[in-house]
């Protein structure tokens, strides 16, 4: 789940309560039950606010996408190589 989505659901659900600090809240939230390790940890490592944690989010979602996308190609590039080579050798 995206961290926009996840933010979303506490943020429209916060309306019926009284919270003294809504951000404070929604940042415990997502600290406490996101999937994510590598979110948790920057969380808790540098003390971010609700929008600085979104930012840093979003980024590190971005380079996931993206570095998926380039071993994806590689590993098609691998694999195409392996049947030329396979073809090639083939009596």
């Amino acid at each position: 789940e995206r961290i926009d989505t996840f933010h979303t659901r506490p943020r429209g659900l916060v309306i019926r309560c009284d919270f003294h600090d809504v951000d404070k809240e929604i940042l415990a939230q997502i600290t406490q039950c996101c999937t994510s390790s590598r979110v948790r940890r920057k969380a808790l490592k540098d003390n971010l606010n609700i929008m600085q944690l979104l930012g840093e989010t979003r980024s590190l979602e971005l380079s996931e996408s993206r570095a998926a996308i380039f071993e994806n190609a590689a590993a098609a590039n691998a694999v195409s190589s392996d049947v030329n080579a396979y073809s090639v050798n083939e009596p």
